[in-house]
């Protein structure tokens, strides 16, 4: 048996140091331990830029209980990179001195340009980046945006201005009024102006927003207005309601920080400026990190792979799935869903091909309700690479796969009929591809019309009672949804 080779990440950043322990495991870098600790240390900086002894004393005792869990790893497989606070201040070396008493790795501090590197990286290993991306960034003292697609970032910014250093710059007094949050926002519109020509100059498709303080703002939102999702209109709503209670202390979210209630002013006012600066229509927030950028790094035999298949493989490998059944099924799929007058999306074949190869992880269980085994394992399983309306749409096709379709969920990632469309496309894959050698097909060529699925039988097929009950079994179950399943079979010339 092989050692398993495990590496590491730390990030000492404005706001938080953070760790994060991973191994190669059948070409997927999983993450055994991943620890956390706020210690602030952008506020920490005095005005000659100078780290106070406090902050330096918990930050060096927050490493040195983050070392004990991989002190004697090699220096090949630790990376520790430090960002904006660390570089800012005067005093770093005394810094880095009290460190090198606790641990035996050297600390990076890594300037503007290679943290948003190191962030893009993140993000691309663990989300598919197949079309222009803006990447944002809002970190205590510092705003990294990056646009790229796949793993080539095209346009890097740091900018100065972090949610702790606009903290402690604007609403240091724990009052939020129009007067303090109007001249923060001046501030902060000043810094972007520098690039916001040539960012809309190259242009984007989708916007991913990443770090605790992006992470922050949507808690808030999805707490206040039962929805994450960063939109214009939801944070000016999230500021009337800042403005209305004034002062942190009134600030009533429940499982929020003292510490985070302080922040939450700070990083509505910096995205409500970027929003509106660069005319951003919607952010959604993604969990990759600067920390995971240097975990890939590290991981160099998992670099620059399609995120989405090296996950199906990964699952594949992970539970002994048969992978020549599975691709007999996406090749039958094929044949259906080419009849469609209207051709699946990118997001729905993905989706099908993946349910397709993963609908059998729940056979390491218990070959009785493999679907629901399955389903369970797919929900639970972390799916880099796919949205999550893929992933939604992954888990509800599997669960799904044959037997009574259940009650669906009221909210579907894509429409309910055309949902259901290819959900039965899907089934009688299933059924057409018998056997677990290769067997050719079952000859069926099927026809669709709006809420019918006409299924025409090679007249070889007459004899086949067993596959003639399922597909009859199969229409019954189908019908129930509100789609006409018929079959009949070929005339002999």
């Amino acid at each position: 048996m092989h050692d398993i080779k495990h590496i590491v990440a730390i990030d000492i950043g404005s706001t938080n140091i953070q760790m994060a322990i991973a191994k190669e495991h059948a070409g997927r870098l999983i993450i055994v331990e991943r620890q956390t600790q706020r210690i602030n240390l952008a506020l920490g900086l005095d005005d000659e830029k100078k780290l106070s002894s406090t902050s330096i004393e918990s930050a060096i005792t927050c490493l040195r209980e983050f070392s004990c869990a991989f002190s004697r790893l090699p220096q090949t497989d630790v990376r520790i990179v430090a960002t904006h606070s660390l570089r800012q201040a005067r005093n770093k070396s005394q810094f880095i001195g009290a460190a090198a008493k606790v641990m035996p790795y050297p600390i990076d501090i890594i300037d503007g340009k290679a943290a948003a590197h190191l962030i893009f990286n993140g993000v691309a290993h663990t989300h598919q980046l197949d079309s222009r991306a803006l990447i944002i960034d809002i970190g205590g003292g510092s705003t990294e945006l990056i646009i790229g697609k796949q793993f080539s970032p095209s346009l890097t910014s740091s900018l100065p201005i972090g949610s702790l250093d606009i903290q402690k710059r604007f609403f240091n007094t724990g009052q939020v009024n129009h007067n303090n949050y109007q001249q923060a926002s001046q501030f902060i519109n000043e810094q972007l102006a520098h690039i916001t020509a040539r960012f809309e100059h190259f242009g984007w498709q989708q916007v991913l927003g990443t770090s605790d303080t992006i992470h922050l703002v949507c808690r808030a939102l999805e707490q206040l207005f039962a929805s994450p999702l960063i939109t214009l209109n939801s944070l000016v709503k999230l500021r009337k309601k800042l403005l209305f209670w004034h002062a942190v202390d009134s600030i009533t979210l429940h499982g929020f920080t003292s510490d985070e209630k302080w922040q939450l002013s700070s990083a509505v006012c910096i995205l409500e400026s970027i929003v509106k600066q660069l005319n951003i229509t919607q952010l959604t927030y993604c969990n990759a990190a600067l920390k995971d950028g240097v975990l890939y790094e590290l991981a160099t035999s998992l670099q620059k792979s399609d995120v989405r298949t090296k996950t199906v493989k990964s699952l594949t490998n992970l539970y002994h799935i048969d992978t020549q059944y599975s691709e007999r099924i996406i090749k039958q799929l094929n044949k259906f869903i080419i009849q469609l007058t209207t051709p699946v999306t990118d997001l729905e074949w993905q989706s099908l091909c993946a349910a397709a190869k993963l609908h059998e992880v729940g056979l390491t269980i218990n070959s009785t309700n493999s679907h629901l085994h399955s389903a369970y394992i797919i929900e639970h399983s972390d799916l880099l690479g796919f949205s999550a309306e893929e992933h939604q749409l992954i888990t509800l096709l599997i669960r799904h796969q044959h037997q009574h379709i259940q009650q669906l969920p009221s909210i579907l990632p894509i429409k309910h009929e055309r949902f259901i469309t290819l959900l039965s496309l899907f089934r009688l894959a299933i059924i057409c591809t018998v056997g677990r050698l290769n067997a050719p097909p079952i000859p069926l060529n099927i026809h669709i019309n709006a809420h019918i699925i006409e299924g025409e039988l090679s007249p070889s097929l007459s004899g086949f009672h067993g596959l003639l009950a399922k597909l009859n079994e199969e229409r019954k179950q189908i019908e129930e949804t509100g789609i006409e399943l018929k079959f009949r079979c070929q005339t002999v010339a």
